[in-house]
């Protein structure tokens, strides 16, 4: 029996209880379309997290002052870390290549037409060997510039087409918080406009100037003598010390305050405990979609069942003419599996769509991936060949007399 052959077997079998067929088709639509969203919402949730873990960091550890809690309301009196803490977390952690303190103020920025509100961070040097930043023109920060305490800037691309529109803003100067600033460095634009630049920080890079730590000498509370910092960004030299540095970290810190002045923040296991609550939610869909399958197997079964005492005659003519146990029972094997691959492929297409629903609804990512839908389509057709064994053993048995007498 040739393939065209087994497809118009198989579409007058489906004709002949169009009911049921279509049940069984809506069942294995059903449980591939569940399976199809599950993978989709899950490659989705994958790609997202690598994408996280690639802006924050995966080398990276960020120390993060928290609030003065007076045993009442909590009460902000400013950062509580210093750059003593920088100094001792660079000391006890020899797996740590860069400590970067970081202090961030909000500030008006002017140029001789322009003004903007952007953010204004001040760090070292060391600072790019955590979020990785791009230079689109000039140079980033150097040890000079803090030693000497130059008034210079590198600016985020967003405030330099701002700030300087049509011109070139490299070698000439802005206006910020009263005090003027050569600039020195352009930012590159990130690829995806609507994303995050760094997770590292709680501002957008790209609206932002960053500057020497020391100049940025705006009070940032009421607690603040001038040597405390927002924030410590630390590169461990590769993932595997990552643990270690934060560990050393914590030391560092309950050594010199005694109380929690920090919140000590691991990108890597923050993505991976993110990853584990998707993946929760990808098995319920998946459950759903193979007990879906399962049903629709069964459906498939009774179709098949029901086709084979239908078409006893044709069964024992077959065997009369020389079709031996096995050409039947590979024709009905075939047709179950047909039966499934129609299923499966239309529910791709609500797998598809329910996809895209559910993305929507619940704002999560979501990617489609060939080897998905050959995987989804796959289960759909073994479920077919599956549920199609116990009614094709039962036609292959009919011998032609037996057949023929009760068709």
């Amino acid at each position: 029996m040739t393939i065209a052959d087994l497809a118009a077997e198989t579409v007058r079998s489906l004709r002949g209880d169009r009911r049921q067929s279509a049940l069984a088709l809506i069942g294995v639509g059903c449980g591939v379309a569940a399976i199809m969203t599950a993978l989709a919402i899950g490659e989705g949730a994958r790609r997202e997290a690598v994408a996280e873990v690639d802006a924050m960091g995966i080398d990276n550890v960020i120390v993060r002052s928290v609030p003065l809690s007076t045993g009442g309301p909590v009460r902000a009196l400013g950062p509580r870390l210093t750059l003593g803490d920088a100094e001792a977390i660079r000391r006890a952690a020899p797996d740590a290549v860069a400590v970067a303190p970081l202090r961030v103020s909000s500030a008006t920025a002017m140029t001789r037409d322009r003004a903007l509100d952007l953010t204004v961070v001040g760090t070292t040097h060391e600072w790019n060997a955590a979020i990785g930043a791009a230079m689109a023109r000039g140079r980033w920060l150097r040890p000079v510039d803090l030693a000497a305490r130059r008034r210079v800037v590198v600016l985020g691309a967003g405030a330099a087409r701002q700030l300087f529109p049509g011109g070139e803003p490299l070698g000439d100067t802005v206006k910020i918080a009263g005090d003027w600033y050569a600039v020195v460095g352009i930012l590159a634009e990130r690829a995806d406009p609507g994303a995050r630049p760094s997770a590292l920080s709680r501002f957008d890079l790209q609206r932002s100037a960053i500057v020497p730590l020391p100049d940025v000498d705006q009070r940032l509370g009421a607690a603040d003598a001038g040597d405390r910092v927002e924030e410590i960004a630390v590169h461990a030299r590769n993932a595997d010390r990552v643990g270690a540095v934060a560990s050393a970290i914590d030391g560092v810190l309950r050594q010199r305050a005694g109380a929690r002045v920090a919140e000590i923040i691991v990108p890597r296991e923050l993505v991976a405990a993110r990853l584990r609550a998707r993946r929760a939610f990808d098995a319920v869909l998946v459950a759903i979609g193979a007990v879906a399958l399962v049903i629709s197997g069964i459906g498939i079964m009774n179709v098949m069942l029901a086709g084979v005492a239908r078409r006893t005659m044709e069964i024992g003519v077959r065997r009369a003419v020389g079709a031996r146990a096995r050409d039947i029972r590979l024709q009905f094997l075939g047709e179950s599996a047909v039966l499934g691959a129609v299923g499966g492929a239309a529910g791709l297409a609500g797998g598809a769509l329910a996809t895209v629903a559910v993305t929507s609804w619940i704002g999560w990512a979501a990617a489609f991936s060939i080897g998905h839908v050959a995987i989804a389509l796959a289960l759909a057709i073994a479920a077919g060949v599956t549920f199609g064994v116990y009614p094709a053993a039962v036609a292959a048995r009919w011998t032609p007399c037996e057949a023929l007498r009760h068709g």
